[in-house]
């Protein structure tokens, strides 16, 4: 959980700080959020992972999967793909296909153990919390978009707390400046 250092380019001089502007000075790791895309998809494989234990479940990609009324293409055609596999290949299908597995309130749950939608509670000036809508502003198709790194805003430093949580045997960690 500790922050040895956070890059930021260009830079400022600190001892100068009043010859910058709030932009030039901003630092974009904490203050500024993004979808994170299918970097998402291990998040929502942990909690499959956590209720259904079994690496050898299938799910099958045919390049797309229909999904609340929506088709949602894939990369590729993958067919037959267990859980190390739609990480592996990002599989769109598969991880939607497994997320039907589970409700949305247990998802949600879990987003909100990793961290999203709040502040860290790092030590830097205007931290974001991201943007993870609460559950009753979910849509049929958000469970399955959120799995996708869609529907949701995180920071830099909410994935690197994250995936710190992951590299920690599951035990989340708030970063801390050190």
């Amino acid at each position: 959980g500790r922050v040895l250092a956070i890059a930021k380019f260009p830079s400022f001089d600190p001892n100068a700080y009043h010859a910058y502007s709030d932009v030039e000075r901003n630092s974009y790791t904490v203050t500024d959020s993004f979808e994170p895309g299918s970097t998402l998809k291990i998040i929502a494989m942990a909690l499959l992972l956590e209720l259904f234990p079994d690496f050898n479940r299938e799910f099958t990609c045919s390049g797309y999967v229909e999904a609340a009324g929506e088709r949602i293409n894939c990369v590729g055609v993958h067919g037959v793909v267990r859980p190390p596999d739609i990480i592996r290949y990002s599989c769109n299908a598969g991880i939607i296909q497994a997320m039907r597995l589970v409700r949305k309130q247990q998802y949600y749950d879990m987003l909100r153990r990793f961290g999203f939608g709040a502040r860290v509670g790092v030590e830097l000036p205007g931290e974001s919390e991201g943007l993870l809508r609460p559950l009753n502003a979910w849509s049929g198709l958000s469970k399955y978009s959120t799995a996708i790194g869609q529907e949701i805003s995180v920071t830099s430093l909410q994935m690197a707390a994250a995936f710190a949580a992951i590299g920690n045997g599951g035990v989340y960690m708030a970063p801390s400046i050190i």
